[in-house]
């Protein structure tokens, strides 16, 4: 079972990553909680860092979590280990 015990403002940083990666056309939800899952179940995730990141540091740490997360369990796979990880 997955924990989805994000914090308000947490959820708000997460989604503020979601609209900076993919613009508001290509907002979607099922993003956002791929950051949410990742974040709170066995990977925290420095999310202001995340957020703030640069562009290259972005791109990997987003991209890396979208393309590896097992959204069963929410850990990452192949070893992939976000740069914005805590």
């Amino acid at each position: 079972m997955l924990n989805w015990t994000c914090t308000k403002k947490e959820l708000k940083t997460i989604k503020a990553i979601v609209l900076r990666a993919v613009g508001n056309d290509g907002f979607s939800l099922e993003r956002v909680m791929d950051i949410e899952a990742a974040h709170c179940n066995g990977n925290p995730l420095d999310l202001e860092g995340f957020l703030k990141a640069k562009t290259p540091d972005f791109h990997h740490d987003y991209y890396g979590i979208v393309n590896t997360l097992d959204r069963a369990t929410g850990k990452l796979l192949n070893c992939f280990v976000p740069r914005c990880s805590k």
